[in-house]
């Protein structure tokens, strides 16, 4: 057998495949975690890859400022050596992120999930080591396109909880029953890009998407509120299917025309 050579080796583990890995481990744990699955240890797997994102970002930050591969398996899977590294090649991190990479290393995090080690134990959460991948995302991502390297800037959206995506397709399933009214709401607040809307506080004529949860009482604890200037909004996962099937509320309103969910006082 013929071993590949050291050109052959860091030719084919560049800094680009390595970036490109790592933010497919990073998207992959947020959209498991977003599907909340009713398993024993549904966060396991979740903080193995998110772990082994925060790994390959650095390494990426280390092979495209000169690092070899062998420079890098001399290092092996130590994450707080491979974060010092890279701030010897120029990554700014806080001190929070330092900590917590720290803590990764120390806590066996990684392995720790991967294994299913019982017992008391602390660990970071899922949502901090989450942030501390995406503000690697950026910052390596930033500073690989710097040194020319073909690095795609992307801005991922929040996948839904499992439960927005059933409301999402409860919305959709209800759109043929609406009345003409819910329509007529729906198709002024899409016309206009409005998510929010003031009114009474029983939602005038939008109670009946009031009561379907397609609008929602907008005003926060402790707001001081006018009762017949309520703030509503649509959810942005239920307002993301009202946008798709935008061609099912036809607009046909004068600009000067009353807000469709307000009820005159001669009806009340």
């Amino acid at each position: 057998m013929i071993e590949p050579n050291q050109t052959d080796v860091d030719t084919r583990t560049n800094a680009v495949g390595l970036f490109n890995t790592a933010r497919s481990y990073w998207q992959s744990a947020v959209n498991l975690q977003a599907l909340n699955l009713k398993i024993s240890h549904p966060g396991a797997p979740v903080i193995f890859l998110i772990c082994h994102a925060i790994e390959l970002y650095l390494k990426a930050h280390l092979r495209g400022h000169g690092s070899t591969v062998a420079d890098l398996k001399k290092i092996g899977h130590h994450v707080p050596k491979l974060a010092e590294a890279a701030a010897s090649q120029g990554l700014a991190l806080d001190a929070e992120s330092v900590e917590l990479l720290s803590y990764i290393d120390d806590a066996d995090t990684a392995i720790e999930a991967r294994y299913i080690v019982t017992g008391f134990k602390m660990a970071p959460t899922n949502e901090s080591l989450a942030g501390l991948a995406q503000q690697l995302d950026q910052k390596v991502g930033t500073t690989l396109r710097s040194e020319g390297f073909p690095i795609r800037e992307e801005v991922f959206p929040q996948p839904r909880r499992s439960a927005q995506n059933d409301e999402a397709r409860e919305v959709e399933e209800y759109i043929p029953h609406m009345t003409e009214k819910d329509r007529e709401i729906i198709a002024y607040l899409l016309h206009h890009n409005q998510r929010m809307f003031t009114a009474d506080s029983d939602g005038g004529h939008a109670r009946l998407l009031l009561s379907k949860g397609i609008v929602r009482i907008a005003a926060k604890h402790g707001q001081h509120i006018d009762m017949e200037n309520v703030p509503f909004e649509v959810p942005k996962h239920i307002w993301d299917v009202l946008v798709t099937h935008k061609q099912k509320f036809t607009y046909d309103a004068d600009d000067d025309a009353p807000y469709p969910w307000r009820v005159s006082w001669l009806e009340r």
